[in-house]
């Protein structure tokens, strides 16, 4: 029996990291489900927020990345006719949208779906319906919602929900007459051994290592969590926290430099490749991610499984994290608790620690080996 055909559309795919989240998503989609399906990827030709594209790479062919079919297209064929080549070559029976609002990858697809009556839509909104994600452009994303709605942009799709708290975000935002499965997202597995982690933790457990892994923008409350830091090292200063991602906004970025001043406890750099940063997770004993909103968190899981207890706000799926001991979900408009929880950390104990760290670890590697969400995901690309 032949695999079902699906071709999935993402504005960037491996050997990019940029983006974060979205790209880890469809990667583990391929890895973990191609054994049952045929994946085709339709993508650019560059990472987020770079001017030249990838080197080595060949451009506006299919080629064989990995387990799944890819095309890199150069941006003169980022264009409706190209797509609609393609789309008619593959002839999918499922066509997977890993974005709300990107133009190229989502908008110009959906405008062919009459020409394809055949093939099922499928729509991941990626958390862009959140609360605290539509503050961000909300009015942009105010009136392109109601035209989307008003022409009736996303009828007859699938969408794509990570859990029942973004089912209610897709209905809210399109109407109850929509579609909605969920499906939660696919995480990664680490490279290492537990005990190899906890031995590396250990060796300068003296200073508290604390991580920050997201895009550096406003949304993640960058700034906010710098401030705390600063504020602790009046009292402490056997901690570094260091702050990596993809720099999105430098004017945001200039004042994050400036509010670090001298504080050589804590550094800033743009995003690193992730076999590299898989050390510095290893490496963290604590994970801090203040954001306004997360549907998922692929950063957050992934600090789990490198033995990370995790800081984080209340905006995420992550919750009740301190009655299972693998961190705290607090909320964002009670800072003091933020500094509470750091300041503990700080203090910690190794005997304390290594517990937490270690159940941190085994929850992050029951979630990802679940076996009911390929099930999911078999109902939501069938």
């Amino acid at each position: 029996m032949s695999k079902k055909k699906v071709l999935i559309f993402v504005d960037w795919y491996i050997p990019a990291f940029k983006a974060g989240g979205p790209i880890r998503s469809v990667y583990n989609l391929v890895t973990r489900l191609s054994d049952e399906f045929e994946f085709h990827i339709i993508t650019g030709d560059r990472d987020l927020g770079d001017d030249s594209p990838y080197g080595e790479t060949n451009f506006d062919v299919w080629q064989k990345i990995g387990e799944a079919n890819v095309i890199y297209l150069s941006k003169k064929n980022q264009n409706l006719k190209r797509f609609k080549s393609l789309m008619k070559e593959i002839d999918p029976d499922t066509i997977y949208l890993n974005s709300l609002f990107s133009f190229t990858f989502t908008l110009v697809p959906l405008w062919l779906k009459k020409r394809f009556p055949k093939a099922k839509y499928v729509l991941a909104p990626r958390g862009m319906l959140g609360k605290g994600a539509l503050e961000i452009k909300k009015k942009k994303k105010e009136v392109f919602i109601a035209l989307a709605r008003l022409v009736k942009l996303y009828k007859g799709i699938v969408w794509h929900a990570t859990n029942k708290k973004e089912r209610k975000e897709v209905l809210k935002a399109f109407g109850k007459q929509n579609h909605v499965l969920i499906a939660d997202n696919l995480a990664t597995p680490p490279v290492y051994s537990f005990e190899k982690i906890a031995k590396m933790k250990l060796e300068s457990f003296e200073t508290k290592r604390f991580l920050f892994v997201s895009r550096i923008s406003r949304k993640k409350n960058v700034d906010k969590l710098i401030q705390w830091f600063l504020d602790i090292s009046m009292e402490h200063t056997n901690f570094t926290l260091d702050i990596i991602g993809t720099i999105e906004e430098k004017n945001y970025y200039k004042e994050l430099l400036d509010l670090i001043g001298k504080n050589s406890a804590i550094t800033i750099q743009d995003a690193i490749h992730p076999k590299v940063l898989v050390n510095n997770y290893a490496k963290a004993h604590f994970f801090c991610l203040p954001t306004r909103h997360e549907n998922y968190g692929h950063v957050i899981i992934e600090a789990f499984s490198y033995g990370c207890p995790v800081i984080i706000s209340r905006r995420t799926p992550w919750r009740k994290l301190k009655k299972d001991n693998i961190g705290w979900d607090l909320p964002l408009d009670k800072p003091e608790k933020f500094i509470s929880v750091i300041k503990e950390c700080i203090e910690m104990d190794a005997d304390s620690y290594l517990q937490m760290s270690e159940r941190a670890s085994m929850f992050a590697n029951e979630h990802i080996h679940q076996s009911e969400v390929k099930i999911s995901y078999r109902k939501l690309l069938s």
